[in-house]
């Protein structure tokens, strides 16, 4: 990266953005299918009609240990359609105080990504769940509320797609 200053002002910041590569894009329904055929579907295959009776519950601990992967192409694709402007461009107010315009740029963020993990993750594990009488629950929230937000962007709106959400928070 290289970059020369203009002339005039003599205060800069330069914030550098990137995205790590490899993670599973939770917004993209593919995701959700893919666990789901992967995991709830055998057990249901081999239940042998008992599914939603003798097997009622599947239960998560800290699958999302540290958080979901809050960027991708669908956001990036997403967020000017939902939001009217280009998140990119905008992206230092995510990090940095940019004045009164970074409390509404963190809020949009936050909503479309969180509606695009509802979309793509919560509500068709959700559904598949509710399909088969089975209860969906899980411990996700641990230590702080300030880490349940870095782990699911809301953690209240993204918990109320499990039948049983719960917590290990101890006491601080």
């Amino acid at each position: 990266f290289e970059w020369t200053a203009p002339e005039g002002l003599d205060k800069w910041k330069v914030v550098v953005v990137c995205s790590k590569g490899g993670s599973v894009d939770m917004s993209n329904p593919r995701s959700s299918e893919v666990w789901i055929n992967s995991w709830f579907e055998p057990v249901n295959q081999h239940s042998q009609g008992y599914m939603g009776d003798a097997v009622s519950y599947f239960f998560n601990d800290d699958f999302w240990d540290p958080g979901f992967p809050f960027w991708s192409k669908r956001l990036e694709e997403e967020f000017p359609k939902r939001k009217g402007y280009d998140l990119v461009e905008a992206l230092p107010a995510l990090f940095e105080d940019m004045g009164p315009r970074s409390y509404k740029v963190r809020l949009d963020y936050y909503d479309v990504a969180v509606s695009l993990l509802e979309d793509g993750w919560f509500k068709p594990l959700y559904e598949w769940t509710e399909k088969h009488n089975i209860i969906y629950g899980h411990d996700n929230l641990r230590g702080s509320y300030q880490w349940g937000v870095k782990a699911y962007g809301d953690y209240f709106r993204a918990q109320r797609w499990f039948q049983a959400p719960g917590s290990d928070r101890t006491p601080d």
